[in-house]
């Protein structure tokens, strides 16, 4: 349901744009219908969405665990409830690689390349890299650790890359330990 319920957000997006283009009336009015009918079935599949969870004792209890941390919205509280069914289960390390911001250094030879991070899964991750923006701003145990980091000279995308994988496993450690957000989970 998560899934097609981004697929039903990607298809109004491309459908505003040509409306945006659109060159006649006739034209802009048949797109403005196929806006209103998306909009009705995502509005459909997200009370779909919410009914599931509220449904599940186990996933309604880890939605309220993973919304008690400042910057972890409805969309990602789905995402994560979704495409990452592990959380809570493995180790930080285990978990960082899983959702792909985990450092790998590329060795070849005798060079050795910095670390980036690779793999993973790409909906996730792009999920929370918006919500490590949020956290970045608006979290202050998450702003206090990027300041740390910018204090260092690191470039901005490796601060919120470093964020997001210190808020994937504080989520982790929640759902773990089933305790909400504190600071010293982190």
């Amino acid at each position: 349901m998560v899934s097609r319920l981004n697929q039903l957000t990607d298809l109004r997006q491309s459908e505003i744009c040509r409306a945006k283009l659109a060159p006649g009336k006739a034209i802009k009015a048949t797109i403005d219908l196929m806006l209103k009918a998306i909009g009705e079935q995502m509005a459909a599949m997200q009370k779909a969405i919410d009914a599931f969870i509220a449904a599940d004792a186990t996933l309604a209890e880890n939605a309220r665990l993973l919304r008690s941390c400042k910057c972890v919205g409805p969309k990602s509280v789905q995402m994560i409830l979704a495409l990452l069914p592990e959380i809570g289960k493995l180790n930080r390390r285990k978990i960082a690689a899983l959702v792909g911001v985990a450092p790998i250094t590329s060795k070849s030879g005798s060079s050795i390349d910095h670390a980036s991070i690779a793999g993973g899964r790409k909906a996730l991750r792009d999920c929370l890299f918006m919500a490590a923006l949020a956290a970045s701003r608006h979290n202050p145990t998450f702003r206090a650790f990027g300041e740390r980091l910018t204090a260092k000279g690191k470039p901005h995308k490796v601060v919120i890359v470093a964020i997001m994988r210190k808020l994937v496993t504080t989520l982790n450690a929640m759902i773990a330990s089933r305790q909400t957000f504190q600071s010293a989970l982190t």
